[in-house]
């Protein structure tokens, strides 16, 4: 017996044009969606660019009467730096003995070196003008720097701080931070009187420096593989090259979040739109 009724009509299914649509329905969606975060995170558009680059100018504008006021005190500072290069001549570097570690002998150039950059500050010996070098430089003509100053530009990789040897000089302590150069992967020894505000300690830090200071020796160390080599510099302080972490920049700002989201509900308008368009039938003209 026959029934026809008590049973359900199974769905149609979507004819393939309607499936085509409904891909291409969601492959679009998922890309105006996507897309403006692409934008963002490759910095093409965003609110924060056009406030910084504000910002940036109104800071150049600012910054040159002090950097006028600052070329008035050179006669200043390059007497300064005069004076420093005068005092460390007369430092007796005669018993610094290269390729050795360090010995007692040497410990009256050391705290006379530290003792004397003490005196001095950061604008002092950068005002000297020091030659840019690197560690080839110092390895391989160690006796051509010593007692020199010197200038180093790389990453901090390692510091840790060491209580002094009793000394009349007064240096309770300095930091031994490794130097890795730029384009360089041997290192460069840093002893430091002190470090900038918020500097972070450790063995596993990268932070951009620049360095300026006295070439004292080049020094043989104990390494994980065996006797080791490296190039060993006197500073007061790094110049920490770290760049400023801007809060307006962020990528997850709010202004950031919401401009993306209305260019997405944009295009998945104009999209829509496109797509659920009324399509006109061409009917032929019968003869």
């Amino acid at each position: 017996m026959l029934r026809f009724d008590g049973y359900r009509r199974a769905p149609s299914l979507p004819s393939q044009r309607e499936q085509r649509r409904l891909l291409l329905l969601v492959l679009l969606i998922g890309g105006v969606i996507l897309i403006p975060q692409w934008l963002i995170s490759w910095r093409l558009f965003a609110p924060d660019t056009f406030l910084n680059n504000e910002r940036h100018n109104s800071r150049s504008r600012v910054a040159q009467p002090e950097t006028l006021s600052r070329s008035q005190d050179d006669s200043r500072f390059a007497g300064r730096s005069e004076e420093l290069l005068k005092q460390l001549s007369e430092i007796d570097f005669s018993a610094v003995e290269d390729n050795t570690p360090f010995g007692k002998k040497e410990t009256t150039a050391w705290f006379s070196t530290l003792h004397l950059l003490t005196q001095f500050s950061v604008d002092d010996l950068r005002s000297a003008n020091p030659p840019w070098v690197t560690f080839s430089q110092l390895y391989r003509n160690p006796s051509n720097y010593r007692r020199k100053l010197v200038a180093l530009r790389g990453e901090f990789r390692g510091i840790a701080y060491y209580p002094a040897p009793a000394n009349d000089k007064g240096i309770d302590g300095y930091y031994q931070a490794w130097l890795q150069p730029e384009r360089e992967n041997d290192p460069v020894v840093v002893y430091c009187l002190q470090l900038p505000p918020g500097f972070p300690e450790g063995m596993r830090i990268q932070e951009p420096v620049e360095v300026i200071g006295v070439f004292f020796k080049r020094w043989v160390y104990q390494a994980q593989d065996g006797l080791r080599v490296a190039p060993v510099v006197l500073t007061k302080e790094p110049m920490w090259k770290r760049t400023p972490i801007s809060t307006t920049g962020s990528l997850t700002s709010p202004q950031n979040i919401l401009l993306a989201v209305a260019i997405s509900v944009v295009l998945t308008v104009i999209l829509l739109a496109y797509l659920f368009r009324p399509h006109q039938r061409h009917i032929p003209e019968l003869s």
